[in-house]
């Protein structure tokens, strides 16, 4: 069955969350109130959330499968696997971009975690600053990953005629044409590698889909893209290696994840989303957790910040980097994250940029200095 139509195409749940953003910056002293008391009903409801394991497979979506270098996890029950192929069905095929030329290699790399809200984030802009150095407010970076939720892909790819059936969100529209992330890294000669999630609005209001992507000044290897357990939509998490060398020629491997929680669980309010991301986030930090190095970055929506299950699902295994940077990225709220399993003799610094270049949500800036 298709998702209803509105006359205003916008994504309801987004538009909510944003009025009661406003709200609570009015209101600090409910706002408090509130978050304890949904912390407190979240404990309860969080152990009865249904553990999902997920599994290699060689196809959930066959309209996604035209890359046969990339590899896929999925859960493992046909339930959840029926529930994902209707959203499958009115998307384009993943994008694969390789990088034109590799620079030598430097002694630190900046990885940044952004949701650029459909397009409306100027990457090209903070790929700028990042590259001249006003981002990090240091020396210029040469070497970087962006780890983008939210982004667009307009064109042919995406099908102008799904078959029956097939479901797609409501449309997130902001003003003006959304940055599209092909010509972002064409531009910058970057790798790329995207999977949309779902398609952005019905055919007869766009040509889009969105998803996750990773933007790279390396080449982007064991490209993965990972199946979520379903809530009310659709939600596939990317992750690629980068690799390189140091001063005396030992090599590195690093794995980079970008990923995007549910904010809206089934019919209910975002309120009470926390056990649904809190099993997205279980299951994708479990399928990752294979004592590699890695960096995760992503909008986890959540709404308890430090303290959401979500959240706690990944720093339980993956917190090797104090993060004391702790300025909210979501008007009052700290709804995105990155954690980190670093190799010895790496460190890292993670901080909130002071600019959301246009999204509705702060990029996170990581500085990793590597052994020399």
């Amino acid at each position: 069955m298709h998702a209803p139509l509105q006359p205003n195409p916008r994504d309801r749940a987004h538009h909510a969350s944003e009025s009661v953003s406003r709200w609570f910056q009015k209101s600090p002293t409910v706002t408090r109130l509130l978050q304890n008391l949904l912390l407190a009903a979240s404990l309860v409801t969080a152990a009865c959330a249904r553990a999902v394991m997920l599994a290699p497979t060689a196809t959930v979506c066959a309209a996604q499968t035209s890359a046969a270098h990339i590899k896929w996890l999925s859960p493992e029950t046909t339930h959840e696997r029926d529930q994902i192929r209707p959203w499958c069905d009115a998307v384009g095929p993943p994008l694969v971009r390789e990088a034109r030329h590799v620079d030598d290699p430097a002694a630190s790399l900046a990885i940044v975690s952004w949701n650029t809200h459909e397009g409306a984030g100027r990457v090209t802009a903070l790929i700028d600053a990042l590259k001249s150095g006003a981002l990090t407010g240091g020396a210029p970076v040469q070497d970087f990953v962006v780890l983008a939720q939210e982004v667009a892909r307009a064109g042919p790819e995406v099908p102008r005629a799904p078959p029956r059936g097939a479901r797609w969100a409501a449309a997130i529209q902001p003003d003006g044409p959304p940055e599209q992330i092909s010509a972002v890294a064409d531009r910058f000669r970057l790798s790329l590698f995207y999977v949309p999630s779902m398609r952005n609005g019905a055919p007869s209001e766009t040509d889009e889909d969105r998803g996750n992507a990773i933007l790279s000044t390396r080449p982007l290897t064991d490209l993965t893209a990972v199946e979520l357990p379903t809530e009310r939509q659709r939600r596939v998490a990317v992750a690629a290696a980068i690799t390189g060398a140091d001063a005396e020629g030992t090599s590195w491997t690093l794995r980079v994840v970008s990923v995007h929680l549910t904010n809206i669980v089934r019919h209910h309010l975002w309120i009470f989303a926390e056990p649904g991301r809190a099993r997205q986030a279980r299951a994708l930090a479990v399928a990752l957790d294979d004592g590699a190095p890695i960096a995760i970055g992503g909008d986890l929506n959540s709404w308890f910040g430090f303290h959401d299950n979500a959240y706690a699902e990944f720093a339980r295994r993956f917190n090797s980097v104090e993060v004391r940077d702790r300025r909210p990225t979501f008007g009052p709220l700290r709804l995105d994250h990155m954690f980190f399993r670093l190799p010895a003799g790496w460190h890292a610094d993670v901080r909130r940029a002071n600019d959301r270049f246009g999204s509705d949500h702060y990029p996170l800036v990581a500085t990793i200095t590597r052994r020399s």
